[in-house]
């Protein structure tokens, strides 16, 4: 659902805290990163941002169940 996807994605990261906190159910990392006309220059380069994005996730899913 392309006109909800902020909301879906934070429904998803709370979930995932959820889980990662009660150490049950699934635990990902999701990065998203949308396409601007005019910003984003390449496929290449919208996939590096999301990419990078789920890596910054992974650490602080990471920090979070240390806790």
């Amino acid at each position: 659902d392309y006109e909800n996807r902020f909301a879906l994605l934070d429904n998803i990261n709370q979930l995932v805290e959820e889980n990662n906190q009660n150490q049950s159910g699934a635990v990902i990392a999701v990065g998203m990163k949308e396409y601007v006309p005019g910003e984003s220059t390449s496929f290449a380069s919208i996939f590096r941002v999301a990419d990078r994005a789920m890596y910054l996730r992974k650490q602080e899913l990471k920090k979070l169940k240390r806790q």
